[in-house]
């Protein structure tokens, strides 16, 4: 498992990270959920993702900071 990519996943609905992450693990992705973009950042810093899926309106992506971040990282 894990072998077709990394992906993150940040949202602040505990569902939507739950069934997105074991969706996409069953079709052999690694997947890493957090609840805000402050962990989102974190994780982006000290991993590497291929893909990341973030809920646009959640806690810390304030003017889509969360996405000029991950262009950065």
């Amino acid at each position: 498992m894990g072998d077709m990519g990394k992906i993150l996943i940040a949202d602040h609905e505990k569902s939507f990270r739950l069934v997105t992450s074991e969706s996409l693990r069953r079709e052999g992705y690694a997947c890493d959920v957090v609840k805000d973009g402050g962990n989102a950042k974190k994780a982006l810093r000290e991993g590497k993702y291929d893909l990341l899926i973030a809920d646009l309106e959640m806690p810390g992506n304030s003017d889509l900071e969360l996405i000029r971040a991950f262009r950065k990282l």
